[in-house]
């Protein structure tokens, strides 16, 4: 694996740096800041930690339910406490959720802070650490509010995935999968990914699907076009956290997302059974990982999903987004999927994960 990835943005480019071990954290402790820290992940790593001191750190709550325009203000005004000035180096440490809380203060306290992050979880470091997104929920509309506002510097150690749990682990996998299935072309390219996902070290496959988001980003930042096919599987996958009220963890969801999408492109006729067959049984329905999930029926809620895509913010019209792979394109996607082909789709994945 390579030491570091540019990014091209808006504000310039920004450095993704790839740390064999968590030396570097000495480093950013050098110049006087302050720190955002998962709870958890301070409780985990305290020793590298305790020398900034208690009064410049502020501990996140890393939970969904926390990810709102609320918790985000209230970190405001715990930074302003702390006298965060705008020239302040301001670090955070953490998965996802803490990305999106401390991405959006980053962007709006001061109108824009001095942002590094150093993201903690397969997910985040695989998907969500590049790309400028920060996402906040709105009521029980998931990732309705937010900004464009990349870090100045990411860094990325392969040593804090040690201390997740089996979950976490394979719900980043979910994401590196999708984000190599986008480049996957033909049953080649698929039987060839299927070996790799097995063989290939996991540290490759990450930087590797850092390269490949990279390319949608520095060509779309600002999600106009087709930097949108980057939410392959998330239009049901999002549908079905909710309604597991996240027993699903967000890469799992994605998984059962593709699942979904696949079934929906082979009743259209837009992928033929050969490829439908392949993908979901070698490559998606093993990196699903239901044995880890308690999955429950009501979480397959017809109409409780239904409900959840319509609320999807891909929606343009009076019809339901959603992202299908294509034997043309690759990935297509539609803003109408009917009632009748999300119910087929449905029974079709239920069936598959059982």
């Amino acid at each position: 694996m390579k030491n570091s990835l540019t990014i091209q943005s808006y504000r310039g480019p920004y450095k993704a740096s790839f740390e064999n071990d968590l030396r570097f954290l000495d480093a950013l402790k050098e110049k006087p800041g302050i720190w955002a820290i998962d709870r958890n992940v301070f409780n985990v790593y305290r020793q590298h930690f305790d020398s900034i001191g208690s009064d410049s750190i502020v501990l996140i709550d890393a939970k969904e339910e926390e990810k709102t325009v609320d918790s985000a203000m209230r970190l405001c005004r715990e930074l302003v406490t702390k006298s965060c000035k705008r020239n302040t180096d301001f670090v955070s440490v953490g998965g996802g959720i803490t990305q999106d809380i401390t991405g959006f203060v980053a962007s709006a306290l001061y109108r824009g802070l001095n942002w590094t992050y150093v993201p903690t979880t397969l997910l985040a470091q695989a998907d969500s650490c590049i790309g400028s997104k920060t996402s906040l929920n709105l009521d029980s509309y998931k990732n309705l509010v937010g900004t464009f506002y990349p870090p100045k510097r990411i860094f990325i150690s392969y040593e804090f995935t040690k201390t997740l749990n089996p979950k976490e682990i394979f719900s980043g996998f979910g994401e590196i999968v999708k984000l190599h299935l986008m480049q996957a072309k033909n049953l080649g390219d698929f039987s060839a990914l299927a070996h790799r996902l097995k063989n290939d070290d996991p540290s490759n496959l990450l930087y590797d699907s850092l390269l490949i988001k990279k390319e949608y980003i520095e060509e779309d930042e600002f999600d106009e076009g087709r930097r949108k096919l980057l939410n392959y599987g998330h239009c049901f996958g999002h549908a079905l956290e909710s309604a597991s009220e996240f027993t699903i963890p967000h890469g799992l969801a994605v998984v059962a997302g593709m699942i979904f999408a696949s079934a929906v492109s082979l009743k259209r006729q837009l992928i033929d059974g050969e490829v439908f067959d392949f993908m979901v049984k070698q490559i998606l329905s093993p990196s699903f990982h239901g044995e880890l999930l308690n999955l429950q029926n009501k979480f397959f809620d017809t109409d409780n999903l239904w409900q959840a895509m319509r609320k999807d913010k891909k929606r343009t019209g009076e019809g339901v987004a959603i992202i299908l792979p294509h034997r043309d394109s690759h990935l297509l996607l539609v803003q109408d999927l009917s009632r009748e082909e999300f119910t087929w789709g449905l029974e079709t994945l239920k069936k598959l994960l059982a």
